[in-house]
């Protein structure tokens, strides 16, 4: 299944924004991907279980909900009917979802959009001498933010996409296996 090799991919994207947080130019075409990958994912998931209930839509077209629900009804697929209709269910549920809404919704987050909020990290006590003072060190963190939506960091954000697609993704072959 395509799905999963994205699914990889966008975990692999994820660990690249933690490890690219302080060059803005890597973090900015990382995190692109990244919302690029994970907003594909259910449609993949659409793909993958049209292949699978054989609709026969060309693998270079994207699939249409409308589209897949026809075709399974012209070939009286119940099942492949049954997965559209919770297809759809879900991602709707999705756009009512406060973070699920910004990765789906109207108001989908954008790279082009982001700012960067450094905050001051404690990070040690170091003795320099006991006899004369204690020294602290700190250092600079820096946090990514989405303009339409401050409340979290970036990177929090994209591990909750991660996790709401994975978890959609696998109500999805708990409900229609193989």
């Amino acid at each position: 299944m395509i799905v999963q090799s994205k699914l990889k991919e966008a975990g692999l994207l994820l660990k690249k924004l933690y490890e690219s947080q302080d060059i803005e130019n890597r973090f900015k075409d990382n995190l692109n991907a990244f919302l690029s990958t994970i907003r594909s994912i259910p449609y993949h998931l659409l793909r993958d279980y049209g292949v699978r209930y054989g609709l026969h839509e060309p693998l270079t077209k994207k699939v249409h909900p409308g589209v897949f629900e026809e075709k399974a009804k012209q070939i009286g697929s119940e099942v492949a009917v049954n997965f559209i209709r919770w297809w759809l269910r879900k991602m709707d549920e999705l756009k009512k979802d406060p973070i699920g809404s910004l990765l789906v919704g109207e108001k989908e987050l954008d790279v082009t959009n982001i700012f960067v909020m450094p905050a001051t990290v404690e990070t040690k006590t170091k003795v320099v001498d006991s006899s004369i003072q204690k020294m602290k060190e700190t250092e600079i963190k820096i946090n990514w933010f989405f303009k339409e939506y401050d409340k979290e960091p970036v990177i929090i954000i994209c591990e909750k996409f991660f996790s709401i697609i994975k978890k959609f993704v696998k109500e999805a072959e708990k409900t229609f296996p193989h």
